[in-house]
């Protein structure tokens, strides 16, 4: 089955590498007819690009206008937008259509696929629109690539440097105890090496083979943490749940149907934001350091998802191994985002509103994170987005939900976008309303629907 299984796999990424160009006018595909390529020059005498990139470059595919150039085939000036660009249009596409592929047709012909399941991780680079050059994303990127310094992070966030952030670089990151800051200037003993970092930076990034998997104890804490919250009648039993993890990793039961409520995710996310908010205060009085606001954020951070995928299900009874994941994969997403923006040093000297504000951000997609886990739950495949999940131009303010239709058969639903008529509705979430009436599933697989640019942003 080999043979077929790849041949399979080949003609799903042929079809994934679609999209529309610049303002919709061009259309974009890997069959050369239906592609706008550029040539692009070697940059300088010690950067080149090669040629199975060269001629491979598209001038459109959910790259901002800024890193693509427009229809007459503007240049990249820099090869960190062409790299950027690359990864955006060719790679990340193509991973992640081979880990979907693998996720709904291949593993469960072979194995549990609610047990296991391949994850696509994308963290190095990340893209943003041109309406944001000025602002914090950009600088961080810029930053974390190795671009600028964080003197001129600083600067550009409008945070005056300390003498010490000169020369101060974001390095590549390495598998494990990866070192983040390298400074290699001149120090009083006149040798010139890499010295550590100053006391305030934030010294190491935690791998993804280290986050741990939900324990028991991780049970109980996000239990105790929800009834603080007001959120106990969603958190009775949870005892049991313990023990289902301890004794079977996870527990393993039939697919059910669940909902969760809007005001309990609202209740979570004040929680949220009141521990947020003493963190950013501790950090902005000098009690804490930036390592311990991180560690201690990155704790609440991930308690806040598990608890959004308890919410998700309707409470801890209906909990098994598949809302989990989705709790630990979305906090993940996060967290890297977290350490990104950490790792720059930029938070010292900030205001606590500025702190907190930006520790809001990465509780936002709390509400993909609930809609996630009640699918997984009902035994639905991944699907192409989640209300709230930021695809959209509304971003994680999204109103929208799905709603599920289980139809006779296994695996058989359909599936209807649904906005909601009292708030304005972005346009992303219109064309998904039209586009998926619904989102056929059959079989555990989703079938082909028409793929319209205006469905992301």
């Amino acid at each position: 089955q080999i043979p077929q299984a790849a041949e399979a796999i080949r003609n799903e990424l042929y079809k994934s590498l679609t999209g529309v160009g610049n303002a919709g006018r061009s259309l974009v595909s890997h069959i050369p007819l239906e592609i706008q390529t550029f040539e692009q020059a070697d940059l300088d005498k010690n950067t080149a690009i090669l040629d199975t990139i060269r001629n491979r470059i598209f001038s459109a595919f959910r790259v901002p206008l800024m890193l693509v150039g427009d229809n007459t085939n503007t240049p990249y000036k820099e090869a960190n937008e062409t790299l950027n660009a690359f990864i955006q249009l060719q790679v990340k596409p193509l991973a992640e259509r081979i880990t979907q592929f693998i996720n709904q047709q291949l593993m469960p012909a072979v194995m549990a696929s609610e047990l296991f399941r391949f994850e696509f991780v994308y963290d190095d680079y990340q893209t943003v629109s041109s309406i944001e050059t000025s602002n914090s994303t950009l600088t961080i990127q810029q930053y974390t690539s190795g671009i600028i310094d964080r003197a001129e992070a600083k600067r550009r966030l409008g945070v005056e440097p300390d003498a010490q952030d000169n020369g101060v670089y974001a390095v590549n990151l390495q598998p494990a105890d990866s070192i983040l800051f390298s400074k290699t200037t001149s120090c009083s003993c006149g040798d010139h090496h890499g010295h550590d970092e100053p006391p305030t930076a934030i010294r190491t990034l935690i791998p993804r083979s280290s986050i741990k998997s939900i324990s028991p104890d991780d049970i109980a804490a996000v239990a105790q943490w929800m009834e603080r919250a007001g959120l106990a009648k969603l958190t009775a039993g949870y005892t049991e749940l313990q023990r289902t993890l301890a004794q079977a990793g996870g527990g393993s039961f039939d697919n059910v149907e669940v909902d969760w409520n809007e005001d309990d995710f609202e209740t979570l996310l004040g929680q949220y934001r009141l521990e947020a908010m003493e963190l950013a205060n501790q950090l902005e009085r000098g009690q804490i350091s930036p390592q311990q606001w991180l560690d201690q954020m990155t704790e609440l951070l991930r308690r806040f998802h598990i608890a959004a995928g308890i919410v998700g299900v309707g409470g801890v009874e209906n909990v098994n191994n598949g809302t989990l994941n989705e709790s630990e994969n979305n906090f993940y997403d996060q967290l890297g985002y977290l350490v990104n923006w950490a790792q720059t040093g930029i938070a010292i000297g900030l205001a606590a509103d500025a702190i907190l504000n930006r520790a809001m951000l990465y509780a936002a997609n709390g509400r993909a994170t609930a809609e996630r886990a009640r699918l997984r739950r009902m035994g639905l495949p991944e699907l192409p987005a989640y209300p709230g999940d930021g695809t959209t131009d509304c971003r994680t303010n999204c109103k929208c939900r799905w709603d599920i239709k289980k139809l006779d058969g296994d695996g058989n639903f359909d599936c209807r976008w649904v906005i909601d008529p009292l708030y304005e509705n972005c346009q992303h979430c219109v064309a998904r309303s039209k586009t998926w009436q619904p989102l056929e599933i059959r079989g555990g697989v989703i079938k082909p629907y028409p793929r319209d640019a205006n469905l992301w942003r």
